[in-house]
């Protein structure tokens, strides 16, 4: 699969909203999925840092299930996500494709992300009630 790498088309991709994150970390993980359903929708690429593979450490099939529970059970309304894995240069990376809600805001415990400037923030008041006036 190295030439044919989904992972590497991905990051061939110009034109799409991506967050790296060098290592697995579950709350920020769900955080940022949060954060794409309330902007445009999004990928977010686990053991990939400044255009390093690093890989993710540990048992990959159960990373990708927990990060799935992870955002079943802690985002509201319910999202639409796909997650999967695939080895890259001998090393575990996780992918997770988050399509834009369709029932904003979301949120992950009771807290509103967003994406600004390519990064995953919490949202104040002001930008949680532009939301609101939205819908």
């Amino acid at each position: 699969m190295a030439n044919s790498s989904f992972i590497a088309k991905l990051l061939k991709q110009e034109d799409i909203n991506i967050e790296f994150k060098a290592n697995y970390n579950l709350d920020s993980i769900t955080k940022s999925i949060c954060a794409f359903l309330n902007a445009d929708g999004g990928w977010i690429l686990i053991g990939y840092h400044k255009k390093n593979i690093l890989g993710v450490i540990g048992d990959i099939h159960n990373l990708v299930e927990e990060i799935e529970l992870s955002a079943i059970n802690n985002i509201e309304p319910q999202p639409f996500i796909y997650i999967d894995s695939e080895v890259l240069k001998g090393k575990d990376l996780i992918y997770v494709n988050v399509l834009k809600g369709s029932r904003q805001p979301y949120s992950y415990n009771g807290e509103y992300y967003i994406r600004s400037a390519g990064s995953t923030i919490k949202a104040n008041t002001d930008e949680i009630s532009i939301f609101v006036k939205i819908k």
